[in-house]
């Protein structure tokens, strides 16, 4: 009976982390675009002034990203929890 409910538990567990999973690497190819664009244009974007919004909207974006991947790793955490008992 326990490894029913273990089972059925894990399995909602790992949809549930599959798709925080998502949402963390779409932030983290954001940031990634963004940061590619930006070191394909630094030339420009330093003389225009914009580097230092830029950087700082890239630290955004690497902020966001860390805590979209706390909520996935909690995932990690539940799964592995459930599969140890």
């Amino acid at each position: 009976m326990c490894e029913i409910v273990c089972i059925t538990a894990g399995s909602l567990v790992a949809v549930a982390a599959g798709n925080r999973q998502t949402l963390w690497v779409s932030a983290s190819e954001r940031r990634i675009d963004l940061t590619t664009s930006m070191l394909g244009r630094f030339k420009s974007i330093k003389l225009s002034g914009y580097a230092e919004a830029i950087a700082s909207k890239i630290s955004d974006l690497r902020d966001n990203e860390v805590e979209i991947s706390k909520k996935f790793r909690r995932f990690l955490v539940g799964m592995v929890a459930l599969c140890k008992h």
